[in-house]
């Protein structure tokens, strides 16, 4: 034990004495933070005590702006060249054999096939509009796409492959002269019956492509309210082959399912409701002039 000091009391001395000559082991020095002084400090992120919030959220950003694909050049888009070369920011888009430009990006696998697909459309409509600019109407004898009326060049298709004008072929089926139950359903070449004439900028060429396009001016037809089902307060002559919407003033639509009874002979007919209609019959007779 050392000597005492006069200058020191003799707690303080032998307090000194039984401490270790190291109190805080290999680690003193450092300084043991909390979780939130951690993590405010930055420790625990590689020793880097200087460590920025803002500077890494500009990091993250630049990380996340780096994964997006870079939009397409416009000047290359056009023209295949770009003023800035290697020096621009953006994207030099691959060559489009369909439309010639530079639209397929290199980058963005989605983008480029979306692009294809379009052009893929786009050209096949003007395709088809070029073959058929030299179609005739068999009614008028005119080219239906050449027509002085823009209004005009459309089809009227029926379920034949002759042609018509949208229309010359809906004044020809309202015609008061003819035969209501006969001529005016049908085609005025072969007589194949046809309940309606479905408009059209195009002339399919296929039996698929008329399908497809009766299908869409059907669906059309079906989200517009039927003027003679007036929200159930009226009645439609045509029933359930009606291609409009019935539809009630609460927005629910009118059961149009067939009903099916058999007659004495066996013979399976379609049960309607009766309507004031059936038991009148309406002639229309042609007027003539009398003569002096």
């Amino acid at each position: 034990m050392p000597p005492r000091t006069p200058a020191e009391p003799l707690e303080m001395q032998d307090l000194r004495a039984a401490l270790p000559s190291d109190p805080f082991g290999s680690d003193a020095g450092e300084q043991v933070l909390d979780d939130d002084e951690a993590a405010f400090s930055g420790a625990g992120l590689g020793g880097d005590v200087d460590y920025d919030p803002w500077a890494q959220a500009a990091r993250d950003a630049a990380a996340r702006s780096d994964a997006r694909p870079q939009p397409l050049c416009p000047a290359f888009l056009a023209s295949g060249v770009c003023p800035r070369g290697e020096r621009c920011d953006r994207a030099h888009g691959l060559l489009c054999a369909r439309c010639g430009r530079h639209a397929l990006h290199p980058t963005d696998e989605r983008a480029a096939a979306a692009h294809e697909a379009e052009c893929a459309a786009r050209h096949e409509r003007l395709a088809a509009r070029s073959r058929t600019a030299a179609l005739e109407c068999g009614i008028c004898l005119e080219r239906v796409m050449g027509k002085p009326d823009p209004a005009a060049r459309r089809f009227g298709l029926l379920n034949c492959e002759h042609c018509f004008c949208l229309p010359c072929i809906r004044a020809w089926r309202q015609e008061g002269e003819v035969d209501t139950e006969t001529a005016l359903r049908t085609c005025p070449v072969c007589r194949q019956t046809a309940h309606f004439v479905t408009p059209s900028n195009v002339w399919p060429e296929t039996a698929e492509q008329r399908e497809a396009i009766v299908a869409a001016y059907r669906a059309k037809l079906g989200t517009i309210d039927c003027m003679y089902f007036d929200k159930g307060r009226g009645v439609c002559p045509f029933g359930i082959s009606c291609h409009y919407r019935h539809a009630y003033d609460d927005g629910s639509l009118e059961d149009r399912t067939c009903r099916i009874a058999a007659v004495d002979d066996g013979e399976l007919r379609l049960v309607k409701p009766v309507q004031l209609s059936d038991y009148i019959q309406i002639t229309k007779k042609k007027s003539k002039s009398r003569r002096s």
